[in-house]
């Protein structure tokens, strides 16, 4: 009986150190495991801001884009009414030349005239000087969109 109890003394030693080994070697596997789902956890909350940072650019660069479109097309209104403008100026200013050789028939209209010149100078000016802000606000509206 006592060989048994050996025996059975020796079985339970191989089985307590098998348990031990295997603890040792499991145990901080579990702890990498437990890490590594904290990091994972900590991840997805760093992308779910992350997507929500996006979402707003998104929005942000949706508004610049528009206002972009919107700017261009006063642009090029602005633009056409400057050409229509201009060719008025044209106009006006050729008639004025006419006039002059014709002194003797028509200071009263050739008064009107320089007087409808000097206001559409004015207009020209004017719409001179909105085109020029005008692109400088697209051209900072497209430097922030590129920026972006």
């Amino acid at each position: 009986m006592n060989a048994s109890k050996l025996v059975l003394l020796l079985v339970i030693l191989i089985i307590l150190a098998a348990g031990a080994v295997y603890l040792v070697q499991v145990g901080p596997m579990g702890i990498a495991v437990v890490k590594h789902e904290q990091k994972i956890t900590e991840l997805e909350k760093r992308a779910t801001t992350d997507e929500a940072k996006i979402d707003e650019h998104e929005k942000r660069i949706a508004i610049l884009e528009s206002s972009v479109k919107v700017q261009g097309e006063q642009l090029v209104e602005t633009r056409s009414d400057l050409a229509s403008a201009r060719t008025e100026l044209r106009a006006a200013e050729k008639r004025l030349g006419d006039l002059d050789t014709k002194v003797a028939e028509g200071d009263k209209e050739r008064a009107q005239l320089l007087d409808d010149v000097a206001d559409l100078k004015k207009k020209v000016a004017a719409l001179e000087k909105d085109l020029v802000k005008r692109i400088e606000v697209l051209e900072k509206l497209n430097d922030s969109k590129t920026q972006r």
